[in-house]
This record gives structure tokens, C-alpha cells and sequence, in this order.
């Protein structure tokens, strides 16, 4: 299955609402979420592709610390 372009799974995760703090349109959070996911799949990729060499939660860690940093800019 192929989830490049699906991000329907993401919605079941997250509270959209806590979104509205920081943007100012639904059409913001919508280009906000595209980005975050293409993001997170193409690390996700890269670590797969390069054989998973550090463990899942060194990779939760570095997504939690690149995702708090661009929030803090």
C-alpha cells in the first residue's frame, strides 16, 4: 500500500482543533498538515532505505525535536 498521498490515516490521530491556535484558516492547517506529512514520510523513507540503522526511538526523537524547533521559529 502506498501512503505518499494519504493522509486521511493522520486525521485519526490528531486533535485539528489545537491547530486553530496557530493558524489562521482551515486552509493554512491543510497546507501546515500536507507539509508536516511529506516531511515525515520522506525521513521515514530515508530510514528505511538506509536500513534502519538507528532504532525507532532515536527516529521518534529526532521527529519530535525537528518538529519542535520549526514550532519555536
Amino acid at each position: 500500500m502506498n501512503y505518499d498521498n494519504n493522509y486521511k490515516q493522520f486525521e485519526e490521530f490528531v486533535d485539528f482543533d489545537l491547530f486553530k491556535n496557530f493558524y489562521q484558516s482551515e486552509t493554512e492547517i491543510d497546507y501546515h498538515i500536507t507539509f508536516f506529512m511529506a516531511g515525515l514520510n520522506a525521513i521515514l523513507k530515508k530510514w528505511l532505505n538506509n536500513g534502519c540503522v538507528e532504532s525507532p526511538e532515536e527516529i521518534n526523537e529526532l521527529l519530535k525535536a525537528e518538529y519542535n524547533i520549526k514550532n519555536r521559529l
